[in-house]
């Protein structure tokens, strides 16, 4: 309505000598063109920009996890514990949505799985941009389809379960010793891929659009694939 009424007021000029006539004003039909024009222009532009936004997604949402594997290991060797990247597959745990797309930071036991310590101070819940989730953290190159991880890092709750695991259930991780090198045995990798959870399920919207980060077991150092 606000279009509208500002073309009618763009129309509104007066014809030479005074004239009332209708010169230079839109008509109703003329409004109305404008505006299926517009609606039409807006259907083909908005699908568009969202399919480019959510493929930026999948490279804005790889930088993070990379970010945060390199914060883990550092914060191993800088405060000498061992300590884990939390990235909690279907189920895992009780509280929030986190399946898929959150990560978080945590100290753990050097057991094989690692035990929950407590959380890194000043850690939160961050969750990866719209369109990305992390659909594998195994030990094999690539994602299977559909997405399930193989051989991962596992934490296990505490005995208060202050992890908030869901009864039963472990967190799938990678885990760094305090020497910065990996629990694992083999490579980890971690798949960020386009994708999103619908009731809680998560869906593979392009399997071609995703990135690969490859977690050296030796020395802990995170490199693209």
């Amino acid at each position: 309505m606000a279009l509208i009424r500002q073309l009618s007021a763009c129309g509104r000029r007066h014809c030479p000598g005074g004239s009332t006539s209708r010169c230079g004003r839109f008509t109703l039909i003329e409004l109305m063109a404008v505006m299926v024009i517009l609606a039409i222009v807006m259907g083909i532009a908005v699908p568009s920009v969202s399919r480019l936004t959510t493929g930026i997604g999948v490279d804005a949402g790889a930088r993070m996890v990379g970010g945060k594997l390199r914060l883990a290991r550092q914060s191993a060797i800088s405060a000498r514990k061992n300590v884990a990247l939390l990235m909690p597959s279907d189920g895992e745990m009780t509280v929030g949505d986190f399946s898929y797309i959150a990560l978080r930071m945590c100290e753990v036991t050097g057991d094989s799985p690692a035990k929950f310590v407590a959380w890194l101070p000043e850690t939160k819940w961050e969750y990866l941009p719209k369109g990305a989730v992390v659909a594998e953290a195994d030990s094999d190159l690539g994602m299977s389809n559909p997405p399930t991880d193989g051989q991962y890092s596992k934490v296990l709750p505490d005995a208060a379960n202050e992890l908030g695991a869901a009864s039963g259930r472990t967190v799938r991780a990678v885990v760094f010793r305090k020497t910065g090198r990996t629990t694992a045995v083999t490579r980890r990798y971690v798949t960020i891929v386009e994708g999103v959870l619908i009731g809680g399920n998560l869906t593979i919207k392009n399997a071609e659009n995703k990135m690969d980060l490859a977690v050296d077991q030796f020395t802990g150092r995170v490199s693209r694939e």
